[in-house]
């Protein structure tokens, strides 16, 4: 199908629940929800609040985008972000869009 939006999932193993880090499993998903895997926009994260982004990765070997940056090119319709939230953190925020997409935002 034809790409429309950006979803999110926390992938956090049970012992990881108190961890200040979260992994966003990010996916290109049509009107269905269906992922996209031709799509080849570059997706951009950010975050607001007491974190930063430390890494964003697509599984492709070849890339030579570095994992610190905060835009890349999906592969096959996915991208990994791993975020780190600060010490008694507040609200946080993240983010993930791309041109013609309706972004995704999660607050924790």
């Amino acid at each position: 199908g034809v790409a429309k939006k950006i979803v999110a999932e926390v992938d956090e193993p049970e012992s990881a629940k108190d961890s200040r880090l979260k992994q966003f499993v990010l996916r290109v998903v049509d009107e269905n929800g269906v992922t996209v895997p031709n799509f080849s926009s570059p997706v951009t994260v950010s975050i607001q609040g007491p974190g930063k982004i430390l890494g964003l990765d697509n599984g492709n070997l070849n890339d030579p985008t570095p994992l610190r940056s905060h835009t890349r090119q999906p592969r096959e319709g996915r991208l990994l972000a791993v975020v780190q939230t600060s010490p008694g953190a507040g609200k946080v925020t993240f983010e993930a869009s791309a041109e013609g997409l309706a972004p995704v935002r999660v607050t924790w």
